[in-house]
């Protein structure tokens, strides 16, 4: 007979799946919005000059990355506090959640850093 508690799910584990799903989406936005500024780019330099359109995109870019800058960087503080209270209660068990989250929350922050600097 299955043991019923195989398929219990915790909060804590239904917590680590809207996040490592939130940010997954959040790098395939990052990912597609570099390849967008890398067009931009390419359109400025063969054109030989920037044109009223492209300065719209790219501020439009810029924006957007400024929003998910200061949306993302609270973050990191948020889940190292979190991380250090739950590991009180489970002894560390939900360690490997939160280094996965912390990983691809770095990943974020590096990669809106990375993609700020190309545009300014």
């Amino acid at each position: 007979m299955e043991d019923p508690e195989k398929y219990k799910i915790s909060p804590y584990y239904i917590l680590y799946k809207i996040l490592d799903v939130m940010f997954d989406k959040t790098l395939r936005i990052l990912s597609k919005s570099n390849r967008d500024i890398i067009s931009i780019e390419e359109q400025i330099f063969a054109k030989n000059g920037l044109n009223k359109k492209l300065l719209e995109e790219l501020m439009v870019k810029r924006r957007n990355l400024v929003f998910l800058k200061h949306l993302f960087i609270p973050q990191s503080e948020l889940l190292s506090e979190m991380q250090k209270t739950i590991e009180k209660f489970y002894d560390g068990q939900l360690d490997l959640y939160f280094e996965d989250i912390l990983y691809k929350l770095d990943k974020i922050e590096n990669n809106i850093t990375v993609q700020s600097k190309n545009i300014t």
